[in-house]
């Protein structure tokens, strides 16, 4: 059986769509398109809960982001098969297929990312998973970035249980999840389209990215300022026993990522 990808996008995001459509038929790659929330359809009341839910206050488009990504974690929870979740900018490697057709039987997985950013990870011994010579390494930290992971069933249950009443971004969710088995592959099959040259299908419309280019909305209170360091103190205890963890067997480095 062959990998589905649930790929989250606006259903304005033409150009992405048509992207997505084009990469995942030359792979092979069933896919479905899952409808991203819409910031502009958050209800005010909602808008205003999520946004004092994460260490910082949130935009709008960040909340819908991550939103987006807990939906799609729900539908990999209620199935038994993990699935590709994309974001509708990830551009893929010529490998991915290959990887993910490998990955899907192996076992102690919950979460494995094929994205590679531009700032180093923390990452354990690389073992080899016998696809077109690509590996696969534990992450103790990761960077940034949630646009194409390999998420099994109980890695999803796992995701929509940890930080309970929070909203984090779905990267901090993914780093931040206690017990969540994750793991990179290397060398990366994915990256999102702002870290490459246009061409090749990447046009300004892929490129472009809407979640940062709002202003951050500012603290209100002491009382909300206060909330948000003493949430920061809990995310930062656990990412300190996360490196800990990794002390004597992981190494800081960047994925090298193949788009051919």
């Amino acid at each position: 059986m062959t990998v589905e990808a649930l790929v989250i996008s606006l259903r304005s995001a033409a150009a992405r769509r048509a992207m997505q459509e084009a990469q995942l038929g030359r792979l092979g790659l069933p896919h479905r398109l899952l409808d991203a929330v819409n910031a502009a359809g958050i209800q005010a009341a909602d808008l205003a809960r999520w946004q004092r839910a994460w260490c910082r206050p949130l935009r709008a488009s960040e909340i819908a982001c991550a939103l987006s990504h807990r939906q799609a974690w729900s539908e990999v929870a209620a199935g038994t098969q993990p699935r590709l979740i994309l974001e509708d900018d990830a551009v893929l490697g010529p490998a991915t297929a290959a990887v993910l057709d490998v990955l899907q039987h192996r076992s102690g997985l919950d979460c494995v990312t094929l994205e590679t950013f531009t700032l180093p990870k923390l990452l354990g011994r690389r073992v080899a998973i016998g696809a077109t010579g690509h590996m696969l390494a534990e992450v103790f930290r990761d960077s940034a970035g949630a646009a194409a992971y390999l998420l099994w069933p109980d890695g999803a249950r796992r995701l929509l249980a940890s930080l309970p009443g929070l909203l984090p971004p779905a990267d901090a969710a993914i780093n931040l999840t206690v017990g969540l088995r994750m793991y990179q592959v290397e060398p990366a099959c994915a990256m999102q389209a702002i870290f490459l040259p246009r061409g090749e299908g990447i046009t300004p419309e892929v490129a472009e990215t809407t979640i940062s280019n709002a202003p951050r909305p500012k603290v209100d209170s002491a009382g909300d300022w206060l909330r948000y360091k003493l949430r920061r103190l809990r995310v930062s205890a656990i990412l300190l026993r996360k490196r800990l963890r990794g002390l004597g067997r992981s190494q800081k480095r960047i994925a090298e990522f193949r788009i051919a």
